[in-house]
């Protein structure tokens, strides 16, 4: 196990990156009140300038050096936040730079054919809905279907919507705040990566019985 302090967006950066949720993980169940304390969280920085500590993402390689690919262990519901109010302050301007600015950045790689790639890979279950949004170009509240409406991505994308456009905070400021959230940046070598998952939730949220089917 390799550990060091760094931050956020400096591991969501890395180059042509594939992050994914494995198929033991849980769902994506932050709530909108979790997602409306880390916007605090932004906010609060984006004012006083100060770095905050949002814990630690555990990850596995399972990729190679040209192609890297990423397993998420512990950080889903943190990476999965962030990158839906990355999502919800692109959708926010008309700013064509900031746009490809974050969107380039942090929400999706180009392929070799100038293809848009997700950059981050859902479990099964929230797939459909995070990709139909990251993918879209301007936020169309028409394509999604009452069942979609009905999941956490959905709802926490138009939870940062709302905050954002009630924040006094300007759009770039609240963008600079990203690059100030810190992180213990944990890559596993040799561990077995689902008992790690099962241990660090051991003592967290408790897994629901789908989760350890899912997981076993």
């Amino acid at each position: 196990m390799k550990a060091h302090d760094s931050y956020f967006t400096s591991f969501l950066k890395l180059s042509d990156a594939v992050f994914n949720i494995p198929v033991y993980q849980r769902n994506y169940d932050w709530e909108t009140d979790d997602c409306t304390q880390l916007f605090q969280d932004i906010e609060n920085i984006a004012i006083t300038g100060k770095d905050h500590f949002i814990g630690s993402i555990v990850y596995i390689s399972i990729g190679t050096a040209t192609e890297p690919y990423y397993n998420i262990i512990d950080g889903q519901q943190r990476i999965t936040s962030v990158m839906l109010f990355l999502k919800a302050l692109h959708d926010s301007t008309d700013d064509k730079k900031f746009k490809k600015q974050v969107r380039h950045g942090f929400l999706i790689n180009i392929g070799l054919d100038d293809e848009p790639k997700m950059k981050l890979k859902q479990v099964e279950s929230d797939r459909s809905v995070y990709e139909q949004l990251i993918l879209q170009k301007k936020f169309d509240e028409a394509a999604f279907s009452e069942a979609e409406k009905n999941s956490n991505v959905y709802k926490n994308y138009c939870c940062f919507r709302d905050l954002i456009s009630h924040s006094e905070v300007p759009l770039q400021d609240l963008y600079n705040a990203i690059f100030k959230l810190e992180i213990i940046d944990t890559c596993l070598t040799t561990e077995d990566p689902q008992e790690v998952f099962e241990s660090m939730n051991s003592t967290g949220r408790s897994l629901t019985n789908t989760d350890l089917l899912r997981n076993y």
